[in-house]
């Protein structure tokens, strides 16, 4: 060693706050109970019939959009006579009524899409389920565009093999 020349001692670092540590703990604990609630709801639960649950969405689904869009030059009062059933039938007719009757005068488009469909029960050949819609009516004379949003509480029954509704109530 020279004589100018210092020893470089080293000193112990501070000690680490063990915040970090904890929070990545913490943070797989919860990573971990969420994968397993993800797994576990999409999981089939005993006596959950998901054949049936699929069907009676995909034929809610077809039927609302079907009865829900029309054309001004194409209105047919009968469009819901295989998707509908029961109080349904005037449920929807009064829904209807009076954008049927504007619709050639206006030469209206109305177009619906259902966004999300939910089984709230399924019991045997009866299910109730929660509709959102998307509809879009367009005027073709002054091609004016209105988008809203709907929501349906909706009854079905499976009649001769197929989901009818058999209730329509906006929410």
């Amino acid at each position: 060693m020279l004589d100018g020349d210092v020893d470089e001692v080293d000193e112990p670092a501070p000690p680490r706050p063990k915040y970090p540590l904890v929070l990545v703990v913490v943070a797989a604990v919860l990573a971990g109970v969420g994968v397993f609630f993800v797994v576990k709801s999409s999981s089939t639960e005993p006596g959950v019939d998901t054949q049936a649950m699929t069907e009676v969405n995909g034929q809610v689904k077809a039927g609302l959009e079907k009865i829900f869009s029309f054309s001004y030059d194409k209105v047919d009062p009968n469009v819901a006579k295989d998707v509908l059933a029961g109080s349904a039938v005037g449920e929807y007719d009064k829904l209807i009524e009076q954008v049927r009757k504007d619709a050639p005068a206006q030469k209206l488009v109305l177009a619906t899409r259902v966004t999300t469909t939910g089984v709230k029960s399924l019991d045997g050949d009866r299910a109730e389920l929660l509709v959102f819609l998307d509809q879009v009516a367009t005027r073709v004379d002054t091609g004016k565009t209105n988008g809203s949003a709907a929501a349906l509480s909706v009854t079905a029954e499976k009649q001769n093999g197929a989901w009818r509704i058999i209730s329509l109530t906006p929410r």
